[in-house]
């Protein structure tokens, strides 16, 4: 990912972030809550901002900013409550829970009332038909690799589709040894693994879990991957039952919506 596109497509969807502001008041200021400025370079997302509130006067933006998991216990407690910031920053994940509570406002009326052209976006999250959220970013999946084990293993090139992630896989495993050619780290403690170590092979063949915004946990794409990821358990190559949790990467989609 380009970071130009990305910067990009965070102003041309800061544009929403004012709309109900900008049509019943002249000097007002907006709540950001969202964890990607310590994330990026030091004063990257405050220098969009500043942009952002040049170009729209009488707009202020104020950026509520922490750590990731903070941020989402912040965002939960908000909503509870009834103090949630004014624009959100979300992980993907959240969004359901967060529009069934109403803590979250639909942004269909937001968008009619200002003209916004919504082939500005280049998606938007919908929950009951109703847009909630505009996904800004994307990061990747990262498979990790030992490139030792692979050498001795004789796996010389990173496989290309997932008959040679099995036979690779299959190389690689000593289970005598304790040595597996793929480990799925998945943990009771943080059960959203399911999502971003196994849904991970499902969008990454161009599928999706969801249909018309709801799960569509039955279509072939899925099946054929949970399918898939028991060949490997059956096989033998894959860690058997659960293992700890890995360190969370950057490996998760990053979005914005407004509060209601």
């Amino acid at each position: 990912m380009k970071p130009t596109k990305f910067l990009t497509t965070i102003v041309s969807a800061g544009a929403l972030w004012a709309l109900s502001a900008t049509v019943t008041l002249a000097d007002t200021t907006i709540e950001f809550i969202q964890w990607w400025e310590p994330e990026m370079p030091a004063g990257s997302l405050r220098a969009i901002i500043d942009d952002f509130e040049t170009a729209n006067p009488g707009i202020k933006v104020k950026l509520v900013s922490g750590p990731y998991s903070a941020t989402h216990d912040q965002i939960v407690a908000g909503a509870a409550t009834g103090t949630l910031s004014d624009v959100v920053g979300l992980d993907g994940a959240w969004v359901n829970g967060l529009a069934k509570q109403g803590a979250i406002a639909e942004m269909d009326s937001l968008m009619d009332g200002a003209k916004y052209d919504r082939s500005q976006i280049a998606d938007i999250v919908k929950v009951d038909g109703n847009s909630m959220m505009f996904p800004l970013a994307s990061f990747v999946y990262p498979v990790f690799v030992n490139l030792d084990l692979a050498k001795e293993a004789g796996v010389d090139k990173m496989p290309a589709n997932r008959s040679e992630f099995a036979e690779a896989a299959k190389k690689m495993t000593k289970a005598d040894k304790n040595q597996y050619g793929w480990v799925l780290p998945l943990s009771m403690q943080t059960p959203n693994g399911i999502q971003n170590d196994v849904m991970s092979w499902v969008w990454a063949s161009g599928a999706s879990m969801l249909k018309d915004g709801k799960p569509d946990l039955e279509n072939e794409a899925v099946i054929g991957t949970l399918d898939y990821i028991k060949s490997l358990q059956d096989a033998a190559s894959s860690r058997p039952a659960f293992s700890p949790r890995r360190s969370r990467t950057r490996s998760r989609s990053s979005s914005m919506a407004a509060s209601a």
